[in-house]
């Protein structure tokens, strides 16, 4: 999935000012076209612009299962979802993210899968429980449909570069964490390393556990 250094950050100067838009637009050409991914193991994807016949055309928004598990993947650049420098573009994309995100839990759902794994580029958190701006609805979802939902979920995500794993997401108006959601946030730098995600089955319910690299 794209983070803010492929598309978001062309438009300032050090990046020889492109427009973000059309830089998108070449992402999905190059990586996000067709239903597989890239890379030597074939692998079958749902893209969301499939699954809505268009109504929603991010092709980078993709779903697929292994192992019983749910992935889903959005488009969700750091730090704040380009609420701020393109708010009719992130308004159009937010709903289709939540779209997306609804789609793949009742996806889940109606495929019994143990666990669901959602992967995007940005932190949602300004410091949990304050969602960033641009993401309060993004985790409203998530937390309304985790809890919804009899298995664990696995929140991957990057942006600012700090290794931590942790429940940090609440629901509304609670002090407690939504507990079956797990956050995973991977290195950047200057801490450049990377993370081992391991699935962990026992007595039919399903963890995962992230040790860092070395």
């Amino acid at each position: 999935m794209p983070g803010d250094n492929e598309w978001t950050d062309c438009r300032r100067t050090f990046a020889s000012s492109y427009d973000p838009l059309e830089r998108m637009q070449k992402l999905r050409e190059l990586f996000f076209a067709g239903s597989g991914a890239l890379g030597q193991q074939p692998l079958a994807l749902v893209r969301q612009s499939a699954a809505t016949q268009g109504r929603y055309d991010y092709p980078e928004h993709a779903r697929w299962e292994h192992g019983g598990v749910v992935f889903i993947t959005l488009n969700a650049p750091g730090p704040y979802n380009n609420a701020d420098a393109y708010p009719q573009e992130h308004s159009q994309r937010l709903a289709a993210m939540l779209d997306w995100i609804a789609r793949g839990f009742r996806h889940a759902q109606g495929r019994g899968a143990k666990a669901v794994v959602v992967a995007m580029h940005a932190n949602p958190w300004q410091s949990p429980p304050r969602p960033r701006r641009g993401f309060r609805e993004v985790l409203a979802a998530l937390s309304r449909e985790s809890r919804a939902f009899d298995g664990a979920v696995l929140l991957l995500h990057g942006d600012t570069h700090h290794f931590r794993v942790d429940q940090p997401l609440r629901t509304d108006g609670s002090a407690d964490s939504v507990p079956n959601l797990t956050r995973v946030e991977v290195f950047g730098y200057p801490w450049m390393n990377w993370v081992r995600v391991r699935v962990i089955e026992e007595n039919g319910r399903v963890r995962f556990e992230a040790t860092p690299g070395s």
